[in-house]
């Protein structure tokens, strides 16, 4: 099948979807836009206006669509069972991915582009009317790093629509990780500094670099590019080795429910107790916020942690229809 005909072959299909999300994303542009014009002094202060001043709506709409958008686009295939379809052509899988990628990435890359300039046609005039310049340098600074981690998000949720094969645990496996990526780094942080016996601040990379700086922008761009990447790589080889016969499981790679269930455990209780997430929920429960973990503190919260994820993965992994047993030690069949 020529890549034309594959191409248009998707596009059909997937069209309501991803139109949607682009209408959605300029919608919401239009309606940050409309706020400033109909209050310009509650977002216009001075002569230089950063258009991502106000932009909490935006940002937090563009997290929704674009994880809702990587989500569905693969997870939509196993439950209309697209995919036994689309394995039947004759191309390879690699190919089908690779164009599944590049529809969701240009749809996802103009609707949030979208969002931004009818923002700022939206708001043009009530600049002008107030001789206020719009400072390019910090607004596209911020606008690209937005979507650097927008495009991670997209990717992470494209692994959880591909990899997990339910809806309830896809959408809630996959916002636990991604809430989780934070306090991870911030995680790595701390046991880094607890190893080489530093203070945390000196191996806080991230957090020392200066905004809106070329510089910045740039580690920002490898970071992202280096996770997008392997994220990239990862789910191509799973969609070439995805088995329709585990269609109706919840996770669609059963050989690999062992690794991915003791991953899960190390990476949430690590990420949870050694982190600043770890802190407050310290602090929200004594009633007494510490700079620093206290050392059985931790160790408790991991296996409490743990047990958790150990049950949880379990019922999703293994027996959703137990939910009873799983926090037993009986096996599973």
């Amino acid at each position: 099948m020529a890549n034309q005909k594959l191409w248009q072959l998707l596009w059909r299909h997937y069209r309501p979807i991803l139109i949607a999300a682009v209408v959605a994303l300029m919608l919401v542009g239009l309606k940050s836009g409309m706020s400033v014009v109909a209050n310009p002094r509650g977002y216009i202060a001075g002569s230089v206006y950063n258009l991502n001043n106000g932009g909490d709506l935006r940002a937090f709409v563009a997290i929704i669509v674009f994880f809702a958008l990587g989500i569905t686009m693969f997870l939509h295939d196993n439950l209309t069972s697209f995919d036994h379809y689309l394995f039947g052509l004759p191309v390879h899988r690699r190919q089908i991915y690779r164009k599944k990628i590049g529809l969701l990435v240009t749809a996802a890359t103009t609707g949030y582009v979208g969002m931004q300039l009818v923002y700022w046609v939206t708001i043009q005039s009530t600049l002008t009317h107030r001789h206020v310049t719009v400072s390019w340098g910090a607004s596209l600074w911020m606008m690209v790093t937005q979507w650097l981690m927008l495009s991670v998000l997209l990717m992470v949720a494209v692994t959880f629509g591909l990899w997990v094969g339910h809806l309830f645990a896809s959408v809630v496996a996959g916002v636990v990780f991604s809430c989780s990526l934070l306090f991870a780094y911030n995680a790595l942080v701390y046991i880094t500094a607890a190893v080489l016996r530093v203070n945390y601040r000196r191996v806080d990379v991230l957090n020392h670099l200066q905004a809106e700086t070329w510089g910045s922008l740039a580690v920002i761009a490898a970071v992202a590019i280096v996770l997008g990447g392997f994220l990239y790589w990862f789910n191509g080889w799973g969609f070439d080795h995805l088995s329709l016969e585990n269609s109706q499981e919840f996770f669609r790679f059963p050989q690999y429910r062992s690794a991915v269930l003791w991953f899960s455990i190390i990476y949430l209780s690590l990420t949870t107790s050694c982190s600043e997430f770890g802190l407050t929920v310290l602090a929200i429960l004594t009633d007494n916020y510490r700079s620093q973990m206290p050392l059985l503190t931790g160790i408790v919260m991991a296996i409490v942690v743990a047990y958790v994820t150990w049950g949880l993965g379990r019922w999703f992994l293994y027996r959703p229809d137990q939910f009873r047993t799983v926090w037993t030690t009986k096996r599973l069949d």
